[in-house]
């Protein structure tokens, strides 16, 4: 896991300076060494803090700093063969090795052993084949099995292309003033500089280059969407669809865990994330499991019974108002977010992946995706009712394509936050591309939600009682959400309100977002005063 910031000045400024204070801001992102790149003249140092751009200068560049999972190579930004690309990446390519093969066949030759040097080697030759680094980045796409967001800069051409994995796991963010363009994978860099962020969508390709008229701006090529499997492949049968789906789900674990000794999972107790650890655990991986919540909350006595059970070493970080009020500027501030619904989620993750960085964790699991795969919510009953089984398979895949706008970026950044780098097996898309042919009747069954997913967790010697458990939303299983509004309550008082042009616009309600703002939004009805107070904590955090 990584940072990667870029800069286009407009007004033929230095932007060295300004790409490490870029840096700077989110060096919890990449705390084991950093680069700057100013056309093919670069600086690195093993902290940012070394990092010497005095030598460079440019009016338009490329940085990274790393966080380092295995091994001491793979600085970035990255160069491949002297043909003029530089690349900085963040997150991981799972199929890298079979590419790299094909590549030093053919002539390829690696400095390191980093996953991320396949890509600019890989970038290289299909320049060679399209002579255009966004159609190149285009057909890498359609190639790359992963998790992850880049950067890459042609100094043939000029330009920068921007991308992210189909899925949309990693984030990264563009936009310009009149003095700036801009790119980062956290929003706090772009709004010091007065822009507002925008996304790149996942599977996205976005050029950043000077056009006709010699004036720099962005465009978007298209997008390499997730394939959406065909209705007509679906997997009815019980025994098949269960084969299947373990199949795939252990190959994406194992793709997470191949060369660690020790991992950590985000356990809350509840059968997603429970799966997740027994099969890591049955991979002969060391897994150490994180949970919080307050003392008594149903998230904690699961997790700690579903720990024993299993034989998992679990680790609980008990919480009260005090410890969510103290953290709070620090929440909002990892998460980039003052959103009620999404401070609420955060915080008992937060407190989980704190204490896992505590014990030098550096890659955790997430049991996130599999609700929007085998329809684990409580209103997919009633969507199956109303509109039967292709209305359900249609409200799973929307959901699920739109994770990238608030869990997945919301829980990278929170592991970002504590230098900790998050995988998401239930999103592999093998696993997603399995668990979509499955049909609805074996989803939801004589009530019980996620019946195939449970029936495997059980198969797989998870206890009934957790296989089987209902559904909890993170905030409510923790306790966290009666116990944030009453912090709120208590620090309404004490905050300056904000005024009306100087509150945050809230949440577009015509952005489809994932299905908790559409479905389930009743438990943030009339929560205007807290939504206030958020906002004005984050106005004091620095939070555009």
């Amino acid at each position: 896991m990584c940072s990667i910031v870029g800069l286009v000045s407009k007004t033929g400024a230095d932007v060295a300076p300004l790409l490490k204070a870029m840096l700077e801001q989110t060096k919890h992102r990449g705390p084991d060494g950093a680069g700057v790149a100013l056309g093919l003249e670069m600086a690195r140092a093993g902290e940012i803090a070394d990092l010497s751009v005095g030598e460079l200068s440019g009016t338009r560049g490329l940085g990274h700093s790393r966080l380092r999972i295995t091994g001491d190579s793979g600085a970035q930004p990255m160069t491949g063969c002297g043909r003029g690309l530089v690349v900085a990446a963040n997150g991981e390519i799972w199929n890298y090795r079979p590419l790299r093969e094909q590549l030093e066949s053919e002539g390829h030759v690696f400095r390191t052993e980093s996953d991320s040097e396949v890509l600019v080697h890989r970038l290289e030759d299909e320049m060679f084949k399209a002579r255009d680094l966004l159609s190149a980045i285009e057909a890498m796409i359609c190639e790359l099995d992963g998790e992850y967001a880049l950067a890459a800069y042609d100094d043939i051409q000029d330009e920068f292309v921007l991308a992210r994995d189909v899925v949309g796991v990693k984030q990264l963010y563009y936009g310009e003033t009149d003095k700036h363009l801009a790119f980062c994978s956290e929003k706090k860099p772009l709004w010091d500089l007065s822009i507002k962020p925008r996304r790149v969508l996942p599977g996205q390709a976005v050029k950043l280059a000077a056009e006709a008229t010699n004036a720099w701006q962005f465009s978007t090529g298209c997008r390499i969407e997730l394939p959406r499997p065909s209705q007509q492949s679906e997997t009815g049968e019980e025994r098949e669809a269960l084969a299947s789906y373990w199949t795939s789900l252990v190959e994406a674990v194992r793709k997470r865990v191949d060369g660690h000794h020790r991992i950590g999972v985000i356990f809350s107790g509840g059968v997603d994330s429970v799966l997740v650890a027994r099969i890591a655990q049955r991979l002969g991986i060391d897994v150490r499991c994180y949970a919080s919540g307050l003392r008594g909350s149903s998230d904690v006595d699961q997790s700690r019974l579903a720990a024993d059970a299993l034989g998992l070493p679990l680790e609980v970080s008990e919480l009260d108002s005090d410890r969510i009020a103290s953290e709070l500027p620090s929440i909002l501030s990892a998460i980039e977010s003052t959103n009620h619904l999404q401070v609420d989620v955060a915080i008992p993750i937060y407190f989980a992946v704190k204490r896992a960085a505590e014990d030098g964790i550096r890659v955790m699991l997430t049991g996130q995706g599999a609700d929007e795969l085998f329809a684990g919510y409580s209103w997919y009953p009633g969507i199956l009712t109303d509109s039967g089984a292709d209305g359900l398979r249609d409200s799973l895949w929307n959901d699920l394509t739109r994770l990238y706008k608030d869990t997945l970026e919301r829980e990278d950044k929170i592991t970002m936050f504590h230098s900790i780098e998050l995988r998401v097996p239930y999103l592999d898309p093998h696993v997603i591309r399995t668990a979509m042919r499955i049909a609805p009747s074996l989803k939801i069954r004589n009530g019980e939600l996620k019946y195939l997913h449970r029936v495997m967790a059980a198969q797989s010697g998870v206890p009934d009682t957790i296989a089987w458990r209902p559904k909890e939303a993170a905030q409510h299983g923790s306790n966290v959400h009666q116990t944030l509004k009453d912090v709120l309550g208590q620090l309404e008082e004490g905050l300056e309100a904000l005024s009306h042009d100087e509150r945050p616009k809230p949440v577009d309600a015509t952005e489809e977002l994932g299905s908790a703002y559409r479905y389930g939004g009743d438990a943030y009805a009339g929560n205007e005063r807290y939504q206030r107070v958020l906002d004005s904590l984050g106005r004091e955090a620095g939070l555009a």
